[in-house]
């Protein structure tokens, strides 16, 4: 019992290290998935190295400038009268007040603004990377399946020579029939040369992307197991969460926010009616505020309209991998069948092969349309989210 534990242990210790990349001299190692690389990618992005480095220089900037807002007195200054070698009080004019409070309220707000806008700049930014690295995962995912599939179809059609061959030794079929046997293997060899070209030429480009070494090659691109085959909530509650959270809705909604802010300053004791430059500068935050209130609305409804049909074409993939893997399930149901009739001699082999070599072939389709509903989901996620867009 001890020994079947003990093996069971290595087994699965074996395992986790085989989804784990050898180091970078390695020429070779580990599963690649989705998750992986899309973490592989935001770990070497110069990019988001840059955004956090100037989100921490901004953020400093901002608390600086709050202290030194916090010590602004808007209404009076107190100083020390050389005539009369008392403190005295000075009142500063109503125009001066407002200027004082923008100084104190207004700009520290800014400058929150920036902070905030950068913060969310980060995480559309990673979402953006995601939607890439997601793309360049598809076409490496799908040049290793045809690599494999490749493989397998020249594997038949070597027995299929092998056969013929015998065939044509005892007089069954002539030499002609025999060479259109060989070139469709010669054709199959010259299908997997390309396929390794193919995959070697992805692998590059996305060892590139995450920061691996050109030479390094994963052992195995990884299928997903999912349990899910629809999409999770309404159209209107995807609807209702990319406006709730898209960063251009906050970004337009933030920026109305801080012109009424400064329309409230303005306004302090009456000065944007009187004096005439805190007029000028209302009347130009008026207008303004009333082009971004336009330009939330039509933002709105360009968003609102690029999720319904998001949310349309996801439905969509859904259903097409439903249709795949019914029609895969019918396929392997009819090759049970024909195996059976070849047991009992009622079809030679050629005809099993044939059907396992189409099943193959539709199994790496609904991979691949499994990938490219995953990607397509995750990616419709990142939209109802912070961003970016589908």
């Amino acid at each position: 019992m001890r020994k079947r534990t003990v093996a069971l242990v290595m087994i699965a210790i074996n395992a986790i290290l085989a989804m784990i990349p050898q180091s970078r001299a390695a020429d070779t190692g580990g599963i690649l998935n989705r998750q992986a690389a899309i973490a592989q990618v935001r770990q070497h992005s110069t990019d988001l190295w840059n955004l956090r480095e100037n989100l921490r220089f901004t953020n400093k900037a901002w608390k600086d400038q709050l202290i030194s807002a916090n010590n602004i007195d808007t209404e009076k200054m107190k100083f020390h009268n050389p005539y009369t070698d008392e403190e005295d009080t000075y009142y500063y004019e109503f125009p001066a007040q407002v200027q004082l409070r923008l100084a104190k309220e207004y700009y520290p707000e800014m400058m929150r603004f920036e902070v905030e806008k950068l913060e969310k700049t980060i995480g559309v930014v990673e979402n953006q990377l995601a939607n890439v690295t997601d793309n360049l995962y598809s076409g490496l995912y799908g040049t290793y399946r045809n690599k494999l599939l490749s493989q397998k179809s020249l594997e038949q059609a070597q027995k299929v020579l092998a056969r013929e061959e015998t065939r044509y030794n005892n007089g069954l079929i002539t030499a002609l029939d025999l060479e259109g046997t060989r070139l469709e293997v010669e054709t199959y060899e010259q299908a997997i040369v390309k396929a390794d070209r193919d995959f070697e030429n992805m692998h590059r480009q996305f060892n590139q992307m995450v920061g691996l070494k050109m030479g390094f090659r994963y052992d195995t691109i990884g299928t997903p197991f999912v349990t899910t085959n629809r999409v999770t909530i309404s159209e209107d509650q995807a609807v209702d969460d990319a406006l709730k959270n898209r960063k251009e809705i906050w970004e337009i909604s933030r920026q109305i926010q801080l012109v009424n802010m400064r329309l409230e300053i303005y306004q302090h004791k009456n000065v944007h009616l009187t004096d005439p430059k805190t007029k000028e500068d209302y009347a130009d935050a008026l207008t303004e505020l009333e082009a971004l209130e336009l330009q939330l609305s039509e933002q709105k409804r360009a968003i609102e309209k690029e999720i319904r049909n998001a949310y349309q074409d996801l439905q969509i993939c859904y259903l097409d991998l439903e249709i795949t893997r019914l029609e895969l399930l019918k396929q392997k149901n009819q090759l049970e069948t024909v195996e059976n009739q070849y047991r009992s001699g009622l079809i030679p082999i050629v005809y099993v092969e044939q059907l396992q070599n189409a099943i193959n072939q539709l199994e790496t389709a609904v991979n691949i349309n499994l990938i490219t509903t995953l990607i397509k989901k995750d990616q419709f996620s990142r939209a109802i989210s912070i961003g970016p867009g589908y």
